[in-house]
């Protein structure tokens, strides 16, 4: 991803987040990176939309580049993305965080 292949980069995440149906970690793992590769492509309402998936297992993250990259992702969608929109992201987030065990 760092190269730019995003093409590779989408495979190898599409690889862990199906083996994550055995290992939430997996899950968490692949939906950040996919997330990650549809932020810098410029499809952020995909992305927004992974994101969905990703927040209510987001603790399950463990890497610390990929919480760096999910922080990243969030930003960006939210600028991308507009004012209300943003306004609503935080409240879902706030929402989701509240939902978490």
């Amino acid at each position: 991803m760092r190269q730019g292949d995003y093409v590779r980069a989408r495979a190898l995440f599409d690889k862990f987040a199906e083996e994550g149906s055995e290992n939430e970690e997996s899950l968490a793992f692949g939906l950040a990176g996919r997330c990650g590769v549809l932020a810098l492509e410029g499809h952020y309402r995909e992305a927004a939309q992974m994101l969905g998936q990703l927040m209510p297992i987001r603790d399950k993250l463990r890497s610390d580049q990929m919480r760096r990259l999910l922080d990243f992702v969030v930003s960006k969608t939210r600028m991308e993305l507009g004012a209300q929109t943003a306004e609503q992201w935080e409240k879902w987030l706030q929402k989701q965080a509240r939902q978490q065990p």
